[in-house]
């Protein structure tokens, strides 16, 4: 697992939160502050890690608002080929014409090794409104999702999954409404499916974290208003 192309944005992005040191208090502050920073890595793999191993998938890009990037455990005693078998039956049950309002102009795969090598790559096509109309001369935008599977150090199936748009700084949650289905539809047969976020979720998440860490008692009394402005600059893109 690496964390690094999420960690470090998130602890820069949170350099907002940390007052000037005032008072005689700075040792006590210098101390918090260490403390603050073997909590920050000791944060669970399963809430800050987005799977990394020597994988054909690319991380996505920090910050992203339109691109996921998650993994999926098989349920045991399921072999490599029945869990392929799965991930396939689960996605011809997509429909073709789309579902929750997106991915109206279909979906087509464009690799399926996953017998070979565990790997299966999809194309879906968008609806189109006035995005497309506007910036892409009418035609629908092309979504790309990959799957890669293998097998942990228990020997346990996973699946390595990212989906993500080619173009956009946004994409309106097109790639969640995709990965909510077909999720649900392997959580029913017992898989263990995470919610899918995006990675800017990931990094807000931190600075919220780090955010009620570092704050002193006179931060945590500072004027709502104030917070809320911190808040919102940890989102921005």
């Amino acid at each position: 697992m690496k964390i690094l192309t999420i960690l470090f944005p998130a602890l820069l992005g949170c350099t907002a939160y940390v007052l000037p040191e005032r008072g005689a208090n700075q040792n006590h502050q210098l101390h918090s502050r260490r403390d603050t920073l073997k909590k920050v890595f000791a944060i669970p793999m399963s809430v800050i890690a987005i799977p990394s191993k020597s994988s054909a998938l690319d991380q996505c890009r920090a910050k992203s608002h339109n691109c996921i990037r998650t993994l999926w455990h098989a349920p045991e005693p399921l072999s490599p080929n029945e869990a392929a078998s799965t991930i396939r039956e689960v996605i011809n049950s997509y429909p073709q014409g789309g579902q929750a309002g997106v991915d109206c102009n279909g979906w087509t795969i464009t690799n399926d090794s996953l017998d070979k090598d565990g790997r299966m790559a999809l194309e879906f096509k968008s609806c189109v409104g006035p995005a497309a109309l506007a910036i892409n001369l009418g035609q629908p935008f092309i979504d790309d999702l990959k799957f890669e599977m293998g097998r942990d150090a228990s020997g346990h199936i996973f699946v390595e999954v990212k989906s993500n748009s080619r173009v956009g700084g946004s994409d309106l949650f097109v790639n969640r409404k995709r990965m909510l289905y077909l999720g649900d539809k392997l959580r029913a047969k017992g898989w263990d499916i995470p919610p899918p976020k995006y990675v800017y979720e990931f990094i807000y998440v931190l600075n919220l974290n780090m955010m009620s860490t570092i704050a002193s008692p006179e931060e945590e009394n500072m004027d709502s208003n104030v917070s809320g402005t911190k808040m919102l600059q940890s989102r921005d893109p």
